[in-house]
């Protein structure tokens, strides 16, 4: 995915200082990620690109994925991720069991979101 591209999902401005960090963003161990409020994926990390068990970004992106659930295991999860961040701006200890979009296996996350 182009440098420039990867910039604008994240909202970031273009220059040294948006280099730094999505270097940072990409070595962190734990999976870090962007989507619109309607689930469509805007950007993920290194890590969460590998805990889904994809190689490449692109890959990642461009997986289909249940379009009103989303990863949740639990139908209606997706909606009460979407309502607490539009209640309360954020979201922190939000676990949930989740299928990993490369081979549908469930594991568990918890998520921290704003």
């Amino acid at each position: 995915m182009a440098k420039r591209s990867v910039l604008e999902n994240l909202g970031l401005p273009e220059g040294v200082q948006s280099d730094a960090l999505l270097e940072t963003l990409n070595n962190l161990a734990e999976g870090v990620y962007r989507t619109s409020l309607d689930d469509k994926k805007l950007w993920a990390n290194n890590a969460l690109v590998a805990m889904n068990r994809f190689e490449r970004l692109e890959d990642f992106l461009d997986a289909p994925i249940d379009p009103i659930n989303g990863w949740y295991v639990e139908p209606g999860r997706r909606a009460q991720f979407v309502q607490s961040i539009t209640r309360d701006g954020a979201v922190h200890g939000f676990v949930s069991q989740v299928k990993r979009r490369g081979n549908g296996e469930l594991i568990w996350v918890e998520e921290n979101a704003r």
